[in-house]
């Protein structure tokens, strides 16, 4: 009896530990429960807004979060109370209980708020935040490469990375297709400045049919496609070299020499489709007005020329086409 006696009062030593362990777990539910009614209460914003920023700090590992924080800072949108957006998103990063997901959020939207109030170290700062956090956040992405933050290399290097992501399910094909072609133009110059002009080729035609007027683009587009063109008459002369080893050998070797005869074949084809697109790229860039017109001519007469057998015989006509084509 006397063991059975002990052994209650051991459970009922446990039974009063256990119950002073929780009593303040619930109560430090029950007053963030409360707390978060009074939330759901308020219809002023500005109030709402001053609860929701308690609740944060007061309970800042709620499972109420990071829901609490979107919804406060939609209330700073609303308010364009852009500072208090900033300010949060500083906040956040000390929130352990955060995924990837909702960092990249916070972050993003900080990044548009510092962009609104013309804080650029700021806006490049979050924009990169949220990055880290989501390296295939697309708005993010398109909105650092569009605006060259932090700087020219990495916003050519967020431009590539966005045309190669699909739309995101929030954004309408309208506006997705409109950022795809500035993408694809900012891709474009990169390369065309890396002297790329093979990779600029795959992204200039892009970006100018959606903007088909676009001087710089134009005739940047025609060089990159001179400068193709050499290089597949540069592979033609290799190949017909190699036809001509191949056929004076002993014994000629038949099956190279058909082989370097195909591939010559094929290049050359390549170095006239090249040319030929390089003529209507230039006489576009000839017919609209802008920095390069000279050279655009240059490059255009000499292009023109060897497509037409020699002469300009045709140019006036054919450049006045180009006009017509632009609406000009």
């Amino acid at each position: 009896m006397i063991v059975a006696m002990k052994r209650m009062s051991r459970i009922g030593l446990c039974l009063v530990i256990g119950l002073a362990l929780a009593l303040p777990a619930y109560a430090q539910q029950n007053a963030e429960n409360n707390d978060w009614q009074k939330i759901q209460n308020e219809k002023d914003d500005k109030k709402k807004a001053e609860l929701l920023d308690a609740f944060i700090k007061k309970f800042a590992q709620s499972t109420r979060r990071p829901a609490a924080d979107f919804s406060l800072i939609e209330l700073y949108q609303r308010s364009r109370d852009n500072v208090k957006i900033l300010q949060h998103a500083e906040a956040f990063r000390t929130f352990a209980g955060a995924d990837n997901a909702a960092k990249s959020q916070v972050f993003a939207q900080a990044m548009t708020a510092a962009a609104t109030i013309q804080d650029v170290k700021k806006t490049a700062e979050f924009g990169e935040a949220a990055l880290q956090a989501d390296g295939s956040n697309y708005l993010v992405l398109a909105f650092l490469a569009g605006n060259r933050l932090p700087n020219p290399v990495k916003a050519s290097e967020y431009a590539e990375k966005a045309v190669g992501l699909s739309r995101p399910a929030a954004m309408q094909e309208e506006q997705y297709q409109k950022m795809q072609i500035r993408m694809h133009g900012m891709v474009a110059e990169s390369m065309f400045a890396q002297q790329k002009f093979k990779e600029a080729n795959d992204h200039y035609p892009i970006s100018l049919k959606a903007n088909p007027k676009d001087h710089d683009n134009q005739f940047r587009y025609g060089f990159a496609l001179l400068a193709l063109t050499q290089m597949a008459a540069a592979d033609a002369q290799k190949a017909n070299s190699e036809w001509v080893a191949a056929m004076s050998a002993t014994p000629a070797d038949q099956a190279k020499a058909d082989a370097a005869r195909a591939r010559q074949d094929a290049a050359s084809k390549q170095a006239l489709d090249y040319r030929d697109a390089a003529v209507e790229a230039l006489g576009k860039a000839v017919s609209i007005p802008g920095q390069f017109t000279e050279q655009a001519l240059l490059l255009f007469d000499n292009a023109y020329k060897s497509k037409n057998k020699g002469t300009l015989d045709g140019k006036d006509q054919f450049l006045a086409q180009k006009k017509t084509e632009l609406g000009l």
